[in-house]
C-alpha cells in the first residue's frame, strides 16, 4: 500500500518525524486490520455458502424424496380407486368375495406396484372380505384398526395413511394406504387397502447418500413417523411435535430448511422439508450441522494460520491463496459428487433434467432424460429435433406453453412424446425462465417425467366410469347432489333428459319443485320440508311435467342424507327413475284383473243359476215320461216305449251335465280357509266313494294311502281331484288286462308332486291339452260314460290350490295325470 502526504514545513518536521517512524507499524497495523477484516468476512461468507449448499442438498433431496413417495402413493391410490370402481359395480360384498376376478385384478394391481405387495377390501363390519394374498379368503376383522374406523366415521372421499401397524394378516410392519367404499346410497360399504412394507422407502432414501449422521424421514401431517433412514429403534411409528421442532410445518408451509435439533437423537442438523399435501405426508431430509460445519471449522482453522504466516511473508500468503484453491476444487469435486447422486435418484425416481440455452436454443439432457426419450446419453440434441419427438397432436399445445413461459408465465404440461424405439409415451413436463439483472432471458430450466404407467391406471379408471354411465343409460337412471346449505344441485346428463332440463335451468328446491305436478306440488313441499328437517331420507314416487315438452312423467326418487358433526342435514345425495311406463303396465294389469274378475264372477253366478233352474223343467219333463210309461207301458207298441227310453235316458244324461256344470261352477267360489290336510285320508275317500267300481272292474290300488304327504289345501275339493282322476283311470281301463293304479309324491323343496299312474288305454299326445277343456270328449258316448267335464273339474281345483295339472301317456301302455300342491308353511 502506498501513502501520499503532504509536503511538510519546517515548524512542523520536529513534530512530523515522531510519527514517521511509526508508519510501518501502523502499515502493518492496517494491513493487519485489512487481513483480519477480509479473514472474518471469508469466515462468515464461507460459513452461510457451506449452510446454503447444505440448505440447497437438503432441500433438492427433500424434494426428490417426495416426487417418489408421491408417485408410490398415487401408484396405491390409483390401485385403491381402480379397486372401488370394480366394487361399485357389484355392489353386493357376497359376490365380490366370491368373484376370482375381482381378486385377480387387485393381485395384479399388486403384482404391478412393487411397494404395494397387497391389496385387500373390507366390509363395512370391518372384516376383510376379498385379500389379495389368497382366494377364498376367511374373513378377518380390522374393526380397531385406527384407519378403518375414521373411514367409518367419517364421510370424506380421501385416501387415508396409517401409522406404521402390524399386518393382521403377514404379521410384518406395514403401512396402509386407504379409501372409503360407499354404498349406491352414499352410506358407508367398507374401506379399500393397500398394504405398503414399512421399508418400502428405504432403498431410494438410502440412495440419496447425504452422508453420516444425515437422515431422510416421512412423516404423516400429525408428525407419526413413517419411515427413516438410518434406521433407527423406536424411531418408526413415533411422533414428533413438529411445533417445536420445526415450526415451519406445524404452520402448513409448502416447503422450506431451518436449523432443527432432533428429539431423537438432540443432534442439531440442516433440515429441509417438502410437504405432499394430497395425502398429508412430509418428507424431511436433513445433515448434521456438524457435519455441514465441520470442514468450514477446518478451513477457518488453515485460514487462520495462512493469515498468521501472510503477516509475515508473502510466502504464506500464497501458501494460503494455493490452500484455498485446493478447497475450492474440493468443493467442486463435492459438487459433481452431488449431481452424480442427483443423476442416480433421477434414475429411481423417472424424473429427468433438461436446460436450454437462449437465445441459442442449445439443449442439454440429464441421463435420465436421455432414457426417458430412448436416446443414448450423449447425443447432441436441439429444439427442433425435440419437437419433433412430441406426439403430433400434444405439438402445439407445446409449444403454446413455452410461448407462454418466455412471456413470464409458468410451465407444466401433460403431453406424449415418441420415444426412439416407437413407443408413444406419456410425461410431465415443468419448466421455469432465468434472466440476467437487465431481465433478459438466459436459459430455461426444466424437469420431464414418465407418467406412462399413471396415465394408462387413469384411462382404465375412466373406461371403468363410462361403462358405469352406459349401465345408468340403460337403466335410465340419474343421480344428483343436493348441497342443503346454499340450496343448489346437481346433476346427471341421464336426470337432465327425465326432466327434460338444459344447462341453465335453476337447480334449487323450488326449480326442482316447479318440475312437480300441480296437484302433488303442496304434498312435495312439505315432504321435501321434512327432508331438509332432517326427520328421513328421501323415498318417495311422484308426478312431474317435464320442462321441455310439458309431457307428464311418473318418477321414483331415492335419496339418502348427510349430516355434518352437529348432527345437521347438509347434503343429500341420490337416484331418480321413470318409472311412467311401469305404472301404466300396472295400471292397464290392475284394470284387467278387475275386469276379469267381475267376468268370472259374472259367469259361475250365471252357471250356478242357469243350472239350478234348468235342473226343475227337467224333472218335471222326467217324471211326466216316467208317468207315461207306468200308466200306458202295457198298452203301447216296442217303438213307444223305445222312444219312452230314450227320452228318459236323455233327461237323465242332461240332469248329469247339469249337477256337473254346477259342481264347477261352484270350485273356488266358495272359499274356505287353506289347511293342512293329509292326503290319505283324502284319497280313502275317494276310493269308498269307487268302492263298487273297483269292485267291478277288479282294480288293484298299488299304493298305500298311508304314505301320502301332508299339504295345504281344501280337504273336500282334494278329495273331489282324486276321485275324478282314479274314477279316470278304472273308466278308461284297458279290455286286455285288470287296471293296477297307483299313486307317486314327490317333495321338490318347493312344492309337492303327485302323480296317478294307471295301465289303461292311453292318451295320443295331440290330446294333451284337449282333455283338461270342459265338454271335451275323446271317444263316443257309447264307448264310455260321463259328460267331458271330470278332467276340466280337476284342472279347476288345482289352479284354485295355486298348482299346475298335466298329463303324460303311452297309448296302449298307461297314463300319468300330475298335480303340484303347496307344502306346508306355503300357500
Amino acid at each position: 500500500m502506498v501513502v501520499f502526504l503532504p509536503p511538510a514545513t519546517a515548524s512542523s518536521s520536529s513534530l512530523s518525524a515522531k510519527p514517521l517512524k511509526w508508519w510501518p507499524l501502523a502499515l502493518w497495523v492496517a494491513a493487519m486490520a485489512v487481513v483480519v477484516v477480509w479473514s472474518a468476512m471469508t469466515v462468515i461468507r464461507d460459513r452461510e455458502a457451506f449452510l446454503a449448499q447444505a440448505a440447497f442438498r437438503t432441500q433438492s433431496m427433500a424434494d426428490l424424496a417426495a416426487e417418489q413417495v408421491l408417485r408410490t402413493v398415487e401408484g396405491a391410490d390409483t390401485a385403491l380407486q381402480a379397486a372401488r370402481i370394480q366394487f361399485r359395480s357389484m355392489g353386493d360384498w357376497d359376490a365380490v368375495s366370491k368373484d376370482r376376478k375381482t381378486w385377480q385384478m387387485l393381485r395384479d394391481y399388486a403384482d404391478a406396484l412393487s411397494a404395494v405387495p397387497i391389496l385387500y377390501l373390507v366390509d363395512q363390519t370391518g372384516a376383510i372380505r376379498l385379500h389379495g394374498q389368497s382366494f377364498p379368503f376367511r374373513p378377518l376383522s380390522i374393526a380397531e384398526r385406527e384407519y378403518f374406523k375414521l373411514h367409518r366415521d367419517t364421510p370424506a372421499d380421501m385416501a387415508q395413511v396409517s401409522a406404521p401397524v402390524i399386518g393382521a394378516v403377514t404379521g410384518n410392519q406395514v403401512i396402509i394406504v386407504s379409501r372409503r367404499l360407499f354404498n349406491p346410497d352414499g352410506g358407508f360399504a367398507g374401506v379399500a387397502g393397500a398394504t405398503m412394507r414399512a421399508d418400502a422407502f428405504q432403498a431410494f432414501f438410502q440412495t440419496l447418500s447425504l452422508g453420516d449422521g444425515s437422515i431422510v424421514n416421512l412423516q404423516r401431517g400429525d408428525g407419526v413417523i413413517l419411515a427413516r433412514h438410518p434406521v433407527r429403534d423406536g424411531a418408526v411409528g413415533s411422533k414428533v411435535d413438529n411445533s417445536k421442532v420445526f415450526p415451519a410445518i406445524s404452520e402448513g408451509g409448502v416447503k422450506g430448511t431451518a436449523v432443527t435439533t432432533s428429539p431423537l437423537d438432540g443432534v442439531a442438523r440442516v433440515t429441509a422439508f417438502r410437504r405432499i399435501e394430497r395425502y398429508g405426508l412430509v418428507l424431511i431430509a436433513a445433515i448434521p450441522v456438524e457435519t455441514v460445519l465441520g470442514e468450514w471449522r477446518r478451513q477457518t482453522i488453515r485460514l487462520a494460520g495462512m493469515v498468521g504466516t501472510g503477516i509475515l511473508s508473502l510466502t504464506a500468503l500464497f501458501v494460503m491463496l494455493l490452500r484455498r484453491y485446493h478447497n475450492e476444487v474440493a468443493a467442486r469435486t463435492e459438487l459433481k459428487n452431488s449431481e452424480a447422486t442427483l443423476s442416480r435418484a433421477q434414475s429411481v425416481a423417472h424424473i429427468g433434467s433438461w436446460q436450454v440455452e437462449l437465445p441459442t436454443d442449445r439443449v442439454r439432457w440429464s441421463e435420465e432424460t436421455y432414457r426417458i426419450f430412448g436416446l443414448s446419453p450423449g447425443i447432441p440434441v436441439s429444439m427442433a429435433a425435440v419437437m419433433e419427438m412430441i406426439h403430433p397432436e400434444d405439438r402445439e399445445r407445446v409449444r403454446e406453453g413455452l410461448d407462454a413461459l418466455r412471456g413470464g408465465g409458468g410451465f407444466e404440461v401433460e403431453h406424449r412424446i415418441i420415444a426412439a424405439s416407437g413407443e408413444v409415451k406419456w410425461v410431465t413436463a415443468r419448466a421455469q425462465i432465468t434472466k440476467s439483472e437487465t431481465g433478459e432471458p438466459l436459459e430455461i430450466l426444466g424437469t420431464v417425467q414418465d407418467i406412462t404407467e399413471k396415465m394408462r391406471a387413469e384411462t382404465a379408471i375412466r373406461e371403468h366410469q363410462a361403462l358405469l354411465l352406459e349401465v345408468q343409460s340403460v337403466a335410465n337412471l340419474g343421480y344428483y347432489d343436493y348441497d342443503m346449505r346454499t340450496d343448489r344441485w346437481r346433476s346427471s346428463p341421464i336426470l337432465d333428459e327425465i326432466f327434460g332440463i338444459g344447462p341453465d335451468y335453476p337447480r334449487s328446491g323450488q326449480g326442482w319443485l316447479d318440475l312437480v305436478t300441480p296437484d302433488m306440488r303442496a304434498e312435495m313441499a312439505a315432504y321435501l320440508g321434512e327432508v331438509q328437517a332432517g326427520d328421513h331420507d328421501f323415498d318417495r314416487a311422484y308426478t312431474i311435467t317435464r320442462h321441455g315438452d310439458r309431457a307428464p312423467r311418473w318418477v321414483a326418487g331415492l335419496g339418502k342424507v348427510e349430516r355434518d358433526a352437529d348432527g345437521k342435514p347438509v347434503r343429500m345425495v341420490g337416484t331418480i327413475r321413470d318409472i311412467t311406463e311401469q305404472r301404466r303396465a300396472e295400471q292397464e294389469l290392475r284394470d284387467k284383473a278387475a275386469e276379469l274378475e267381475r267376468s268370472n264372477t259374472e259367469l259361475e253366478q250365471f252357471a250356478y243359476v242357469a243350472s239350478h233352474d234348468l235342473r226343475e223343467p227337467l224333472r218335471m219333463v222326467s217324471s211326466y215320461v216316467d208317468l207315461l210309461a207306468r200308466r200306458y207301458g202295457d198298452k203301447l207298441g216296442d217303438d213307444a216305449r223305445e222312444f219312452i227310453a230314450f227320452a228318459k235316458d236323455g233327461a237323465s244324461r242332461m240332469d248329469r251335465l247339469i249337477l256337473d256344470l254346477l259342481e264347477y261352477s261352484r270350485i273356488g267360489r266358495i272359499t274356505r280357509p287353506m289347511l293342512p290336510v293329509a292326503l290319505g285320508p283324502v284319497v280313502e275317500r275317494a276310493l269308498r266313494a269307487l268302492a263298487p267300481k273297483i269292485e267291478e272292474s277288479g282294480a288293484e290300488i298299488a299304493t298305500p294311502p298311508e304314505v301320502l304327504p301332508t299339504v295345504l289345501g281344501d280337504g273336500e275339493e282334494l278329495m273331489r281331484l282324486f276321485q275324478n282322476l282314479i274314477g279316470n283311470a278304472i273308466k278308461y281301463r284297458s279290455p286286455e288286462r285288470a287296471p293296477v293304479i297307483s299313486i307317486e309324491a314327490e317333495n321338490t323343496g318347493k312344492e309337492w308332486i303327485i302323480t296317478v299312474v294307471d295301465n289303461g288305454i292311453g292318451i295320443e299326445p295331440k290330446y294333451y291339452d284337449r282333455v283338461f277343456l270342459i265338454f271335451q270328449r275323446l271317444h263316443r258316448r257309447g264307448e264310455f260314460e260321463g259328460t267331458g267335464i271330470g278332467l276340466a273339474v280337476c284342472k279347476k281345483i288345482v289352479e284354485h290350490h295355486g298348482g299346475r295339472i298335466w298329463v303324460t301317456s303311452t297309448p296302449g301302455e298307461g297314463t300319468r295325470f300330475s298335480v303340484t300342491l303347496p307344502p306346508i308353511g306355503q300357500v
